[in-house]
């Protein structure tokens, strides 16, 4: 499941098995799109879609700024009901911790909250 677009939340909910979740710290969040926006400005990254450049937005650094306050909420809600694993990963040590990790069978994934 990839996305945080809210309005396909239920749908992509109910075809999935598990959750993923990246809970990273506001400040790396930041970090990372101000260094991305310096690294690639006015470039299309090889990630994006031919013909949008990176550019400085203030909305986007708006939103990042607030998720944790105005969509995270929102976000848990939804996790609350669904019925299979859920790993949240909260730092990048956790994220390479977990994609080092040998690959699970089916319904072996802990459902834990990984932090350093």
């Amino acid at each position: 499941m990839d996305g945080n677009y809210g309005g396909t939340l239920p749908a992509r909910l109910n075809r999935a098995d598990t959750v993923i979740h990246l809970d990273m710290p506001r400040g790396a969040c930041l970090w990372r799109v101000l260094k991305r926006t310096t690294l690639h400005h006015g470039r299309t990254r090889t990630d994006m879609t031919e013909g949008c450049p990176e550019r400085f937005d203030w909305p986007f650094l708006r939103y990042v700024w607030s998720y944790r306050a105005d969509h995270r909420p929102i976000l848990l809600d939804a996790l609350s009901d669904f019925g299979g694993s859920i790993e949240t990963l909260r730092n990048s040590a956790a994220v390479e911790d977990f994609f080092n990790s040998p690959v699970p069978t089916s319904g072996q994934l802990s459902g834990q909250t990984r932090d350093r």
